[in-house]
């Protein structure tokens, strides 16, 4: 899911090769999002690389799919908010073993 977050996270329309576990769910929701288009492990050739990646270049529905994800994604992903929960988690633990120990 993390090489999918990142893609999107850039903007970029992915062509998806699930392998196996959760990827073919993944590859699957991204593909229903417009966002992605996926090769089926077992059946692909490079014919069929070449056709998906023209596609995804020459289509502009696959930029605009992502690009609405992208300003979805940073709307709401702020890592400065994700460091300050870190932190204020750190310290109250902290203030918590100190205190135990007095």
């Amino acid at each position: 899911m993390n090489s999918i977050n990142e893609a999107l996270y850039w903007g970029k329309p992915i062509l998806g090769l699930p392998l196996f576990g959760d990827q073919h769910y993944n590859a699957a929701r991204i593909v229903d999002l417009g966002a992605a288009l996926k090769l089926d492990k077992q059946y692909f050739d490079s014919d069929e690389v070449r056709r998906k990646i023209n596609e995804i270049f020459s289509n502009i529905s696959y930029t605009e799919a992502t690009h609405l994800i992208w300003v979805l994604m940073k709307s709401t992903l702020r890592v400065d908010k994700a460091a300050d929960i870190v932190e204020n988690t750190l310290i109250h633990k902290k203030q918590e073993v100190g205190n135990a120990k007095q």
